[in-house]
């Protein structure tokens, strides 16, 4: 296999968000073997770059679910929501305010509400309106579980939407932008199938990912969904599952 993607959170990631030295040595170790290395997160870039070491700056980086990407540190795709169906969407978590949180990134992630329970307060600023422009992406914090059914039945045509967390937490996107249509985006450009691809994962928004490419590896902290049609399964995320698969893989060790 010469690809492998990576999910950042719940995967890639420990539970304090930190990255060990042990996963970070392991990529290395497949970089070194000319490798392709795709990141693919539900992240923005500034919330990427800040975390990854520098090592991996260059690597080609899925953001926000597939809206953005980046390689070599410069952005080479962007789709957006348009202001309509912003609006729309805008507009419906404003009338239940006791359903809902909305949050949008522009060139930072604005939340008219408390987020903190998803991302720390320092990556977001709480305000009182939003513009209306074209975003990459929404965040819905769901207060209420019936409010995921009024997201699904007034989400515009135009829209996806994906829920993580537990179903706390809706991604909201064009309806183009998945991991999946990123990774096959940087395929069409760069070179590389699905068939010669491994992907890590632990949430909804890997699924896609998993029933496209060849070896399949779902974290022990996985969704029960996700391990369900995944080929393999590695331990969690907190006890470096990526780099025990992949030195077992490819015999690093």
């Amino acid at each position: 296999m010469n690809t492998i993607i990576l999910d950042l959170d719940g995967t890639f990631l420990r539970s304090d968000k930190t990255i060990s030295q042990q996963n970070i040595n392991t990529i290395k170790k497949l970089i070194d073997l000319n490798k392709d290395i795709i990141i693919a997160t539900a992240r923005p870039p500034r919330r990427v770059y800040n975390q990854l070491p520098c090592e991996l700056h260059n690597n080609k980086i899925i953001f926000l679910n597939g809206a953005v990407i980046h390689h070599n540190g410069k952005p080479i795709f962007n789709k957006h929501i348009a202001v309509d169906d912003f609006t729309t969407i805008y507009n419906l978590v404003r009338k239940y305010p006791d359903k809902g949180v909305i949050a949008v990134e522009y060139d930072q992630l604005y939340a008219m509400g408390n987020f903190e329970s998803h991302i720390p307060k320092v990556f977001y600023t709480e305000v009182d309106e939003l513009e209306y422009k074209e975003t990459p992406k929404i965040l819905v914090k769901v207060l209420d579980d019936t409010f995921r059914e009024e997201l699904l039945y007034h989400l515009p045509p135009n829209c996806n939407i994906v829920f993580t967390d537990n179903g706390t937490l809706a991604h909201i996107m064009h309806q183009s932008v998945s991991k999946r249509n990123a990774v096959q985006y940087l395929f069409d450009t760069y070179g590389g199938h699905f068939k010669n691809t491994i992907c890590f994962g632990d949430d909804y928004n890997d699924m896609e990912l998993f029933k496209e490419c060849k070896v399949s590896v779902a974290m022990k902290n996985a969704i029960s969904e996700l391990k369900e049609i995944s080929t393999h399964i590695t331990s969690s995320n907190d006890e470096d599952g990526v780099s025990e698969f992949i030195n077992t893989y490819y015999s690093l060790i």
